[in-house]
């Protein structure tokens, strides 16, 4: 079914709307071209439809950009990418690692790490229960557990005053310690979810 956006938005409006830069812009209409491409044959994101892709994946993951400190950052769940691979297409200095079990869209995963160049950006192809070898400053998940689920997992993949980023919809769940940031994506109303651990916390 396809979803009602208010408005349509050009990918050059929002990249000037978050503050991207042409380069940024770019890399990103080259990813759109292979969500399309391959979404023809395997399901990664549920629509190939570009005015979709931008108004409720792209756009969605751009808000992200003014709640992150420097650091590195693990995409739990990265799906096709979002947010991963566009915060890697915008912020190239930053060590990404996109973490996801399934093997087709690891596939495409490391075919956006090869055709767009992304030198910092790394996949792994496993769940999130079996890293275990590595710590994160910032740890994100879109859409693969509720907010309340996610926090209760991400809290041993980043280090003693690392971040842990969740997305809400519709659902705002009564968490502490958190900072809210709420927006508005076509119809829909969405929320940035930011959790600081305490820097004298230890790994979960």
């Amino acid at each position: 079914m396809t979803r009602r956006v208010t408005k349509p938005v050009a990918l050059a409006i929002l990249a000037s709307a978050h503050g991207i830069s042409d380069a940024a812009r770019e890399q990103i209409e080259k990813y759109l071209e292979l969500l399309q491409k391959w979404g023809a044959r395997i399901n990664l994101t549920g629509t190939t439809a570009r005015q979709e892709l931008l108004d409720f994946h792209i756009n969605d993951c751009l808000h992200l950009l003014p709640h992150l400190p420097d650091g590195s950052l693990v995409d739990v769940g990265a799906g096709a990418g979002l947010p991963s691979v566009v915060l890697a297409c915008c912020q190239p200095q930053r060590s990404i690692t996109a973490v996801e079990p399934t093997n087709k869209k690891v596939a495409f995963l490391r075919t956006v790490k090869r055709e767009l160049g992304l030198d910092k950006f790394e996949v792994r192809c496993t769940r999130v229960e079996n890293i275990d070898d590595h710590r994160f400053d910032i740890a994100v998940s879109r859409a693969t557990w509720s907010v309340d689920k996610w926090f209760e997992r991400a809290a041993r993949l980043v280090v003693p005053g690392g971040l842990i980023v969740g997305m809400e919809g519709r659902e705002r769940f009564h968490l502490d310690g958190v900072e809210r940031h709420s927006y508005t994506l076509g119809d829909r109303q969405r929320a940035i979810v930011l959790k600081r651990l305490d820097t004298s916390a230890e790994p979960g």
